[in-house]
C-alpha cells in the first residue's frame, strides 16, 4: 500500500464517522487553540507594555520613599526641599524633577470635580516624554514667578472644556484660589513603568503647589518622589550610586533597611520580561494538559477502530497486506485526525487573539512559534498515540481476525 492510497482510505474512514471524528478531535482543537491564543495574548501584552516603556526609555531613576523597611507609614520619612539642589548636584547634569501629589477640588463657571494634581518642574515633559496637544507645558518663568497656571489632563479639559476646541487661556479655580490654562497633555497610555500619572491627571509649577497645599500636618513639604533622566546611559550605574549614597549619608537607615528606594527603569524592563516569560510558560504548560487529553481521547478512539475493524484487518493480510501496511494505515489515519484537529485549533487561537487585541487596542501580533508548535505537537500527539493502536492492529492473527465477530 503507498502512501497515498492510506491516506485516501485513512481520509474515507474519517468522513465515515463524522461525529466520533468530531468529538475526537475536540480536545485537540481547543488545546492546540489555547496554547496559541495564551502564546499570541502574551506577546500582544509585552509589545504594549514595551511600547510604553521604550517611549519613556531605560535612563530614568526614581527615588521614593522605601515603603517596604516601615512596620506603617507612620514611620516613613520623607525627601525635603532642601535635598533636590543636593541630588541635582549629584546626578551631574541629568534631568530631574521632583514630585508632588495631591487632589483638589476643581470648578469652572459652576460645575466642579475632584482632580488629581501634580507638582512638577519643566523638565518633567522631557522625562516623560510627555508632549502637550495645545498650548505649553511648565516653564522655568513660571517656578520662578510661582505663577498660578495649569496644564490640564486630556480627559480632564474635556470633562470641564467639552465644547471647546482649545480650552488655553480659560481660568479654573483649585479650591479658592484662580489658574490660567496654559496647555492640554496629549492624549496617552497609561505605561506600566511611570509615575502614576494618566489622562486625568493635571500639572502645576512645583513651587506654586508646594505653596498652596496646606502641609501643617507633615511639618513642611514633603517631597514624595524625585525622578532623574541621564542624557549618557553609561553613567546610569554611577549616578544612581551617588544619589543613593547621599540620601544614605544624610538619612541613614531603618532596622537596616535604607528610608529611600533608588529604582532604575532598566531593571524594571528585565523584570517584565522576566514575569512575562514565567506566565507565558505556566500558562501554555496548563493549556497543554488538553493536549495531553485530546491525545488520549485520540488512542482510544483507535483502539476501538482496531476492535471494529478486526475482520477487515484478517482480510487485508490473507490477501497480502503486511504488517508494515496495517500499521502505516492506523497511523497515518491517526496523524490525520491530530491535524485536522490541530489546524481548526490554529484558526480558532488566531480568531480569539485577533478579538483580545481588538478589545485591548493591541497592535495584532502573529504568533509565528506557538502556529509552529501547535503544527508540530499535533504531528507529535499522532505519532505517539497513533503508534499503540497501530502497532496492535498490525500484528493481529488473520485467522484469529477472521474468525472475529
Amino acid at each position: 500500500m503507498n502512501l497515498s492510497e492510506g491516506f485516501r482510505e485513512s481520509w474515507d474512514m474519517i468522513i465515515h464517522n463524522k461525529l466520533r471524528t468530531f468529538l475526537t478531535m475536540l480536545g485537540m482543537n481547543i488545546g492546540v487553540a489555547a496554547v496559541i491564543a495564551v502564546m499570541a495574548t502574551g506577546l500582544m501584552a509585552r509589545a504594549a507594555v514595551m511600547t510604553g516603556v521604550e517611549s519613556i526609555g531605560t535612563s530614568l531613576i526614581w527615588v521614593r520613599a522605601n515603603m517596604n523597611a516601615y512596620e506603617d507609614r507612620k514611620s516613613a520619612v520623607y525627601m525635603r526641599p532642601e535635598d533636590l539642589n543636593a541630588l541635582a548636584d549629584a546626578a551631574k547634569g541629568a534631568w530631574v524633577s521632583p514630585l508632588l501629589r495631591g487632589r483638589s477640588t476643581m470648578g469652572y463657571h459652576g460645575y466642579q470635580d475632584i482632580a488629581n494634581i501634580y507638582g512638577v518642574w519643566p523638565t518633567y515633559s522631557r522625562l516623560w516624554n510627555v508632549p502637550t496637544a495645545s498650548g505649553r507645558f511648565i516653564t522655568e518663568q513660571d517656578i520662578e514667578r510661582r505663577n498660578k497656571v495649569i496644564v490640564m489632563g486630556y480627559n480632564t479639559a474635556k470633562l470641564f472644556f467639552p465644547d471647546e476646541a482649545n480650552p488655553v487661556g480659560n481660568v479654573v479655580n483649585l479650591g479658592s484660589q484662580a489658574f490660567t490654562v496654559v496647555g492640554i497633555m496629549a492624549q496617552r497610555e497609561r505605561s506600566a513603568i511611570g509615575d502614576g500619572s494618566d489622562d486625568d491627571t493635571s500639572y502645576l509649577p512645583y513651587e506654586t503647589f508646594a505653596n498652596i497645599y496646606d502641609w501643617g500636618p507633615f511639618g513642611g513639604v514633603r517631597v514624595m518622589a524625585i525622578y532623574f533622566k541621564v542624557q549618557d546611559i553609561a553613567q546610569l550605574d554611577a549616578t544612581a550610586f551617588q544619589i543613593g549614597q547621599y540620601l544614605y549619608s544624610k538619612y541613614g537607615d531603618y532596622k537596616g533597611k535604607p528610608r529611600f528606594s533608588v529604582q532604575k527603569a532598566e531593571e524594571n524592563i528585565n523584570t517584565f520580561n522576566k514575569v512575562f516569560d514565567v506566565l507565558t510558560v505556566v500558562i501554555s504548560l496548563i493549556a497543554g494538559i488538553s493536549l495531553l487529553v485530546g491525545g488520549i481521547g485520540i488512542m482510544n478512539i483507535m483502539l476501538v477502530a482496531v476492535s471494529e475493524r478486526t475482520r477487515e484487518i484478517g482480510i487485508r493480510k490473507a490477501i497480502g497486506a503486511t504488517r508494515a501496511d496495517i500499521l502505516a494505515q492506523f497511523l497515518v489515519e491517526a496523524i490525520i485526525i491530530c491535524l485536522v484537529g490541530g489546524g481548526i485549533g490554529i484558526f480558532v487561537g488566531l480568531g480569539v487573539a485577533y478579538a483580545v487585541a481588538a478589545l485591548q487596542r493591541w497592535v495584532y501580533v502573529f504568533p509565528l512559534i506557538g502556529v509552529t508548535l501547535g503544527v508540530g505537537v499535533s504531528m507529535a500527539i499522532g505519532l505517539f498515540f497513533g503508534i499503540y493502536p497501530s502497532m496492535k492492529a498490525a500484528r493481529l492473527d488473520p485467522v484469529v481476525a477472521l474468525t472475529k465477530e
